[in-house]
């Protein structure tokens, strides 16, 4: 059981006063919370106050600035610092999507110019028409097989060819900018080193597992393309340069990579290359083109611009039956009751220029080239290709003579 402690008035009085003082005290360390008067907040805080203004005013007017000054000290540390950003230049949408700093086009090594795409047919393709092919234009010249793979790392190209040269122009295939772009001027005035490339007419193509990784690769169109450049003392030197893509349809892609293309995967020459084999692609066209005669090129062209609606002029070559290949694959070959004797003789005509071509072709390729259905393991991918591509040229040449030949035992009936 508790007792009550008991104090006397005196006691009493004694702790109230000690209660005062350590409450006077403890007001004495918190800061002042006072009432704003109007006049305060018109009041400039750097102007010194007068005999009239309170003490309270002055406390306030510091507290405020020193509050001031300590929330903006706080601001400058927690904010972190901002980073300087280059200028930058930005390419369309269809050839090109790399951003390019001002510090790359001051390197004179990089050539950031490439050719339009902006006209070419087979965008906005449907679903069941898109290829896994694309089409590279802008091509530095002694591009390597290498230097591709490193542009499309992480997409996996399958196959690199180069198609048979036609020295015309394709309308909807080929670019229409002028390779050489900007003039001596212009490169004075932008200090730019302008890398040497292909033209139009150098049509290089590669294929993907999909054409929905094509697709993806696409989306590269407009960036750099780091090539190994060698002068005459063997001496390297990078130099990079923007190139362009554009897809091509599946019926384009078929035709092209089964008629017309040098595969360039596994090819191999080195010429210009220091420290190893490597496929540069014109050197690899050229040693192709050695192997197969003029005749097949004219007769694989002929009947592309047959095939896919192409309007191309094809160039008649100094062979005394050339013109037949064009007549025989840019007609239709029609034989009704109503033809003419005269036309019934230039068919016959026809006919028998098609089996002196297909002579002349049989004797001018060589043994691996010619009635070889199944491809020689022995022989390396380029001959294998080239042997493909004298094949398809024969085995289109017979069909325009069974063609003709049917229509000719059709007309006996009349």
């Amino acid at each position: 059981m508790s007792t009550r402690q008991s104090f006397s008035n005196d006691q009493v009085k004694e702790m109230g006063r000690k209660a005062r003082l350590r409450l006077e005290e403890e007001k004495s360390k918190r800061k002042e919370i006072v009432r704003l008067d109007d006049d305060l907040l018109i009041a400039p805080a750097n102007i010194s106050t007068t005999h009239h203004n309170t003490e309270k005013t002055s406390q306030f007017a510091m507290a405020i600035q020193q509050s001031t000054l300590s929330k903006t000290a706080a601001t400058k540390v927690a904010r972190p610092q901002k980073r300087r950003r280059t200028a930058t230049t930005r390419t369309s949408a269809r050839t090109g999507h790399r951003n390019i700093t001002k510090s790359k086009l001051l390197n004179k090594n990089v050539d950031t110019w490439a050719p339009s795409t902006g006209g070419l047919l087979y965008y906005d393709l449907p679903k069941e028409e898109k290829s896994d092919i694309i089409r590279i234009h802008g091509l530095p010249i002694g591009a390597t097989v290498e230097d591709l793979k490193k542009f499309f790392v992480g997409l996996y190209p399958s196959h690199f060819f180069v198609l048979l040269s036609f020295e015309a122009s394709i309308q909807g295939f080929d670019s229409t900018s002028d390779v050489s772009h900007p003039n001596k001027e212009e490169k004075e005035k932008r200090s730019l080193h302008l890398v040497d490339r292909h033209g139009p007419e150098f049509r290089l193509c590669v294929k993907f597992p999909s054409y929905i990784t094509a697709d993806v690769a696409l989306q590269r169109s407009g960036e750099l393309l780091h090539v190994n450049t060698y002068d005459k003392n063997e001496n390297v030197s990078t130099v990079a340069a923007s190139i362009s893509l554009s897809p091509i349809s599946r019926q384009v892609g078929r035709y092209i990579e089964n008629y017309l293309a040098i595969d360039c995967t596994k090819c191999i020459t080195n010429e210009g290359c220091r420290g190893g084999f490597k496929t540069i692609f014109s050197h690899a066209l050229a040693e192709a083109e050695k192997s197969i005669p003029p005749i097949v090129n004219q007769i694989l062209w002929a009947n592309a611009a047959r095939v896919l609606k192409w309007k191309l002029d094809i160039q008649k070559r100094d062979y005394d039956y050339s013109h037949s290949i064009q007549e025989a694959f840019q007609t239709t070959i029609i034989i009704s009751p109503q033809t003419s004797q005269e036309e019934k003789q230039r068919l016959v005509t026809l006919h028998n220029h098609l089996v002196t071509i297909y002579e002349d072709l049989e004797r001018q390729s060589s043994p691996f080239h010619f009635h070889h259905k199944v491809i020689d393991p022995c022989l390396s991918l380029q001959s294998n290709s080239n042997s493909m591509i004298c094949q398809r040229a024969a085995e289109l040449l017979l069909d325009r003579i069974s063609s003709i030949q049917k229509a000719l035992c059709y007309s006996f009936k009349f």
